[in-house]
């Protein structure tokens, strides 16, 4: 994690922030902090404000000063009172060595005269010989110590965990403010290999795709994974349609990142469910919306599902498994795609 806390927090963040700089004022700040919430709506960057506020040597709350020797050893990635332990990749866990190894700095002596603070940026990730490790430090907190944990999935944690933890929510904000802010911030987007400034409509789109996550929104933005997404939409029309075989599908899905074509599907199926079943239309994201609107009516909603809950059980047995046949599966994909016409 790197240390590029603003110097605000996020418009749609002020309240919890609020909260956490009475608390220190008041010195009621519980050492344990749980920040929960989705994947893109800022859990990290709002954690990383929060840890140089408690390091900041210059601040009875969490404003840091951005002035003092802490602020300056933070901003230059160098300090030695905060430890970040996370998974080494992604789908990997938190083992109990890495644990053993951050609580050392929970029991020494603070460096800088100020506080420690220990920021876990994955929780969920941790086996659970981490977590009983962990324990220990929760249970028998050190002086000016604090643990701030990061969780996508809080209810991933054990009982034990959450219950020695103050949780602090953080829910995607309206529509509204991710576009307000995307907009303010000069979203970028990815597109055959250049970049330039997104338009209203990719950023629309964007946080559509995003369930309104302004930070991930900005992700996809950047990685170009719109144009992925439209690819993919545009060869179920072809197969709807008829202008594409399921072979021919294939083939053109093996050009993509297999994990992210899976994540993709998985959620354009989840629409189509949606709109079928629950009349929920994707308003946010025009292209999604045409797509459903258009041809979601040709599909067998049952076999839609079934598929949906195969993609999700392919994300969920880990897309990075060393023996998985990438392309057999794509091939098994695509015919099952055809099978969902009706």
């Amino acid at each position: 994690m790197t240390n590029t806390a603003p110097l605000h927090p996020l418009p749609w963040q002020h309240a919890q922030f609020n909260v956490l700089n009475q608390s220190a004022e008041q010195q009621r700040l519980p050492h344990a902090l749980l920040l929960a919430g989705p994947e893109g709506v800022g859990k990290r960057l709002f954690a990383e404000q929060l840890t140089k506020g408690l390091l900041c040597t210059d601040t009875s709350g969490i404003h840091a000063c951005g002035a003092c020797k802490s602020c300056v050893l933070y901003a230059a990635q160098n300090h030695p009172d905060v430890m970040y332990l996370e998974p080494e990749d992604t789908g990997k866990q938190i083992k109990i060595e890495d644990v053993r190894d951050s609580t050392v700095l929970m029991n020494k002596t603070s460096q800088q005269g100020g506080a420690k603070v220990l920021l876990i940026g994955l929780a969920e990730a941790m086996n659970e010989h981490a977590t009983n490790a962990l324990l220990k430090t929760l249970e028998e907190p050190q002086p000016d110590s604090y643990l701030v944990l990061l969780s996508d999935a809080p209810m991933r944690l054990l009982p034990t965990i959450r219950s020695r933890c103050q949780r602090y929510e953080f829910d995607a904000p309206s529509f509204e403010q991710g576009l307000r802010w995307l907009k303010d911030i000069g979203a970028q987007i990815s597109q055959e290999g250049t970049v330039r400034p997104a338009t209203d409509g990719e950023i629309t789109a964007a946080l559509g795709l995003s369930s309104h996550r302004p930070l991930y929104a900005q992700q996809l933005l950047a990685s170009g994974t719109l144009g992925v997404r439209q690819a993919l939409l545009n060869d179920l029309s072809g197969l709807i349609e008829g202008r594409l075989s399921f072979n021919e599908m294939a083939v053109r899905w093996k050009q993509h990142d297999f994990a992210l074509l899976i994540r993709l599907l998985s959620e354009v199926l989840l629409a189509v469910v949606k709109g079928r079943l629950l009349d929920e239309s994707s308003s946010d994201d025009s292209a999604l919306s045409l797509f459903c609107a258009k041809l979601s009516k040709q599909l067998d909603v049952k076999r839609v599902f079934l598929l949906y809950e195969k993609t999700l059980d392919i994300q969920e047995q880990g897309l990075s498994k060393a023996n998985i046949n990438k392309e057999l599966l794509l091939e098994n994909l695509s015919v099952q795609c055809q099978s969902c016409l009706r």
